[in-house]
């Protein structure tokens, strides 16, 4: 059904916003951290990437894909499983009629989604990456600290808590846009079932 897909949408979504916010977060709490476990240094604000998903490469595409595939390669034979021995041996179809009997497949298929045919390109959204900010990390002077340089000077993390709390409330207001979309979806599901109805 075509909201089930709606659903799929709405739910990457909120995943994403999810990460997003825990990104945030650990942000945040790293916002004076001087030493870290990979390189020593500073901690690095880090920022996720969201790529749109175009639903290319459902399931259901790819493994019409690797089906073809398989199509394209010479049948020898097909060893029956639970077969009393390994050289017991039944020949597959022809390659002609497997073909055919693929074509009539994608037909009834074909039939069977005709009055969902636009929702097929819908996709969501997903995290490509979790990349680290690539701005120059300050440096405070502050010959006391025991990660200060010969100078004194500390280098500190590039994170600014007014562009972390301004991502956070644009997260928050993603996630509330989110749950709105599947509540009107509910409301639209809910009236369908009540068509036919007294």
């Amino acid at each position: 059904m075509a909201f089930l897909s709606t659903m799929n949408i709405i739910g990457s979504g909120m995943t994403a916003q999810q990460l997003r916010m825990d990104v945030i977060s650990e942000n945040i709490t790293n916002q004076n951290t001087t030493r870290t476990i990979d390189d020593g240094g500073a901690y690095r604000r880090k920022v996720v990437v969201f790529e749109a998903e175009t639903g290319k490469d459902r399931f259901r595409d790819v493994m019409a894909a690797a089906a073809q595939r398989q199509l394209a390669q010479p049948v020898e034979g097909y060893v029956i499983p639970g077969a009393r021995s390994v050289s017991e041996e039944v020949p597959m179809p022809s390659l002609e009629h497997l073909r055919e009997y693929k074509k009539a497949l994608d037909r009834r298929l074909e039939l069977e989604n005709i009055s969902n045919r636009g929702y097929e390109t819908a996709g969501g959204v997903r995290v490509a990456e979790i990349a680290e900010d690539p701005s120059e990390l300050p440096f405070v002077y502050d010959p006391t600290h025991p990660d200060a340089n010969e100078e004194g000077y500390v280098e500190m993390p590039n994170v600014t808590m007014v562009k972390e709390i301004t991502d956070a409330m644009a997260c928050t207001q993603a996630f509330s846009a989110d749950v709105t979309a599947f509540n009107i979806l509910k409301e639209i599901v809910s009236g369908g079932l009540q068509i036919g109805q007294g």
